[in-house]
């Protein structure tokens, strides 16, 4: 792989040692079970320090990563309690590098629920068509960008088994 191919920010960043994460409400009395305990401030950003599979995240998918927060704690977070902001000091910082173009498709289930999203928008100065599987991102950071933006977002409805199973 090239240098050029390694330095194309991909949308969302991926949870990497060295990326920077945000917490909009911070951790409070967060550790392990029987081991120390940290509070984790609200609105603060903090940098992937390690990344390691144990055992329970073999069974969940994702890393165990370790994180050093601006104010200089550190804790560890699985995958999925964390939310990447690339390369961005901020959450804002991240927010103004999404620069969507044209309509997003959003695809919801037979009753409605959240399936995907496929969006063309510019991320950090690289276009990208992206389809985005993580439902609570759509929603809380990637949907109000692209309403935002006056894109529109048009929503595809899958059918059920019933409609599913009607022939011509």
């Amino acid at each position: 792989m090239s240098t050029d191919e390694q330095e194309k920010p991909t949308f969302p960043p991926r949870l990497v040692v060295g990326s920077r994460v945000w917490t909009m409400n911070g951790y409070r009395n967060h550790g392990p079970e029987y081991g120390p305990k940290v509070d984790i401030g609200p609105n603060q950003g903090g940098t992937i320090t390690a990344s390691q599979e144990t055992v329970y995240t073999r069974i969940i998918g994702g890393l165990l990563h370790s994180v050093r927060w601006d104010d200089g704690r550190e804790s560890k977070h699985y995958s999925r309690e964390l939310f990447c902001i690339g390369r961005f000091r901020s959450r804002t910082e991240f927010e103004q590098a999404i620069s969507p173009s044209g309509v997003a498709e959003l695809t919801v289930g037979p009753a409605g629920g959240f399936r995907h999203v496929l969006v063309e928008l510019e991320y950090d100065g690289q276009r990208q068509i992206v389809k985005l599987f993580d439902r609570m991102f759509w929603q809380e950071c990637l949907e109000p960008i692209v309403k935002k933006s006056g894109c529109g977002i048009s929503t595809v409805r899958l059918p059920g088994k019933k409609e599913r199973g009607r022939g011509l």
